[in-house]
């Protein structure tokens, strides 16, 4: 969730010239409440099968597997809210 906010600062109305201060803050819940925004992810490189075993029947290399869900984590620098200002000059 994003909340922007824009000033504009008419500086030549006859060319349209401004300058616009926009004010955004990124994860608004997270800012009322610590525990609304929260973001959960994996790890991006945790492989989901895995060879277990490999048994040899019959002439024939027989691999048995094991899954193993991936876990999610609270991310702790994506779940916090953000803030960043800007400053916009059109001519």
């Amino acid at each position: 969730m994003t909340s922007i906010s824009a000033q504009d600062f008419f500086y030549d109305r006859t060319r349209g010239s401004k300058v616009s201060l926009v004010f955004d803050i990124l994860n608004v819940g997270n800012l009322i409440n610590k525990h609304w925004g929260e973001y959960y992810a994996s790890t991006y490189n945790v492989p989901v099968i895995t060879v277990q075993d490999v048994k040899k029947v019959a002439g024939k290399m027989t691999p048995s597997f094991i899954y193993g869900a991936p876990r999610l984590d609270l991310s702790d620098f994506t779940s916090r809210w953000h803030m960043q200002l800007g400053l916009r000059v059109t001519f």
